[in-house]
């Protein structure tokens, strides 16, 4: 049983399945009475259909879903004479050439920092004040990155703003979509349809 689970160290109230497209029903309740004796919930990633759908009729709530995808950089109307400053974030793979901050004001409204990640490029955090400042800075980055380059990225349903750039563009997912689902020690595990 300890093969299946590891502690959590972001959430320590909850231990973490691995194996979990291995999981049989014996197995999880018996996980599920040592959560409960340890007074802890349970939290597992997946991606198969038929695991989420098990672990649901055993009392598993999704609470996000994670999208690791890539974008092939093609020329999209390249942006002249951009001069944004270059900020130095201290790690070695920081690409101040591609990062880009937008300000008004002295105050930063929107940003993506981009990472070199071998021959492509790897966005590490894309923010906005709104939507349509974040769509605009994106629109710039795409016309600054090298055609024929890809930029990858991990993307969190709960962040709506990233949500909505990996919606706007052709985004090509690269691993299948995961899952995130919680397990409460609430009613015993039945659910009540």
């Amino acid at each position: 049983m300890t093969m299946t689970v590891i502690s959590d160290p972001d959430h320590p109230q909850y231990d973490q399945l691995t194996q979990v497209d291995d999981l049989d029903a014996a197995t999880l309740w018996a996980l599920q009475a040592r959560a409960r004796q340890q007074q802890k919930g349970l939290i597992a990633s997946v991606a198969n259909p038929i695991s989420r759908g098990f672990l649901a009729d055993n009392g598993f709530e999704s609470v996000s879903q994670t999208y690791v995808a890539t974008l092939n950089i093609r020329d999209f109307s390249p942006v002249a004479n951009v001069d944004y400053d270059k900020w130095l974030f201290g790690h070695q793979d920081f690409d101040p050439e591609y990062s880009i901050v937008r300000l008004a004001k002295q105050h930063v409204v929107a940003a993506i920092l981009v990472f070199k990640a071998g021959e492509d490029y790897e966005l590490q955090w894309t923010f906005g004040d709104d939507v349509t400042t974040l769509h605009e800075l994106w629109r710039d980055l795409l016309g600054i990155l090298p055609v024929g380059s890809r930029l990858q990225a991990v993307f969190e349903s709960t962040d709506v703003l990233a949500m909505s750039v990996y919606e706007m563009f052709n985004w090509h997912n690269t691993q299948s979509v995961q899952t995130t689902m919680i397990w409460h020690d609430t009613a015993n595990n039945l659910r009540i349809i």
